[in-house]
């Protein structure tokens, strides 16, 4: 799963798995400084957030993944291979 979140530093996520849920969250905190001789404005922007996602019975918790780069906040959530569904031949 991906994520944009440009702006963000990789330091103010977290990312928790508690049983079957796993939460990303959050804070932005952007701040832009403008001026000149006669005038200086700063502008400081705060949000926090966060999502929840329901996963399904066959995921290995214990090999969750998650890199952030150019803004993209990339969660790899393998499957474990002993849960997968098998197909039984009838005879």
């Amino acid at each position: 799963m991906q994520l944009a979140v440009p702006g963000v530093k990789k330091e103010d996520f977290k990312v928790e798995l508690d049983q079957d849920r796993l939460t990303i969250s959050g804070e932005r905190k952007l701040s832009k400084e403008t001026g000149n001789d006669h005038f200086r404005s700063i502008e400081t922007q705060y949000g926090s957030f966060s999502r929840t996602f329901v996963l399904p019975d066959d995921i290995d918790g214990k090999k969750i993944e998650a890199k952030y780069e150019d803004g993209i906040l990339r969660v790899i959530v393998p499957k474990d291979e002993k849960k997968l569904l098998k197909t039984i031949k009838v005879a």
